[in-house]
């Protein structure tokens, strides 16, 4: 859709720059910012009623995280649509969410274990409710749920990553609509519910090799 004309957020609390930055992340990841559709700066600032530095400044963080494609001098644009990328970033992520259960799922507490697995149930719930119009609510979903492991651990290299690749993982898995393999994904979702409530870092191992194995089915990508 059309970046709306007018300002629709008023800063205040936190750096202007950290404020736009989630804005137009939110707006991607929402469908407010179409894929493949171009941004410019002017528009950005009459919506966001912020001068064109923290604009750009946001607008290269989006870049690092494959949001946002931008060529000096011919266009900025949100990423299009591109299903040929999702195995790749799965297998990166896959690496990542098995170091975080590794380094995380043994030691929670009972309140965070409790916390793990409701994201679990509420992801498997999604998957199980999903339908074409609700592929992003699944994916978000998904995305809080094999986040929690990261956020848990020590490594703050590993939670940055998880973020940044976690995104573009997000993005290009929600654009998928029903072509997704939702009983599988309800099925691993369901198996790291075990792991958690057993503290098995093994069976989360598992759990996560079977995403990575089954990517391209899971994501309905067939090229």
């Amino acid at each position: 859709m059309p970046i709306p004309s007018r300002p629709t957020v008023d800063f205040h609390r936190r750096l202007r720059k950290d404020e736009v930055f989630d804005r137009l992340f939110q707006a991607i990841l929402d469908g407010t910012l179409q894929p493949g559709e171009r941004i410019r700066d002017v528009e950005l600032q009459e919506w966001l009623g912020v001068s064109r530095t923290p604009i750009r400044l946001a607008i290269d963080r989006l870049v690092e995280m494959n949001l946002i494609e931008s060529r000096p001098n011919r266009f900025t644009r949100v990423s299009p649509a591109a299903p040929g990328r999702i195995p790749e970033l799965l297998q990166v992520m896959c690496a990542f969410w098995e170091l975080a259960t590794r380094l995380t799922i043994e030691t929670l507490d009972e309140t965070s274990a409790l916390a793990c697995r409701e994201l679990l149930a509420e992801a498997a719930r999604a998957c199980r409710e999903h339908d074409g119009s609700r592929a992003e609510e699944a994916v978000e979903h998904m995305r809080r749920a094999m986040f929690f492991f990261s956020e848990h651990s020590d490594n703050e290299l590993l939670r940055v990553l998880v973020v940044r690749i976690g995104a573009a993982l997000r993005f290009q898995m929600s654009l998928q609509g029903d072509s997704m393999d939702k009983l599988l994904l309800e099925s691993v979702f369901e198996r790291l519910d075990e792991a958690v409530e057993a503290r098995d870092s093994a069976a989360a191992r598992e759990a996560i090799r079977h995403v990575q194995s089954t990517g391209r089915r899971l994501c309905g990508v067939t090229a």
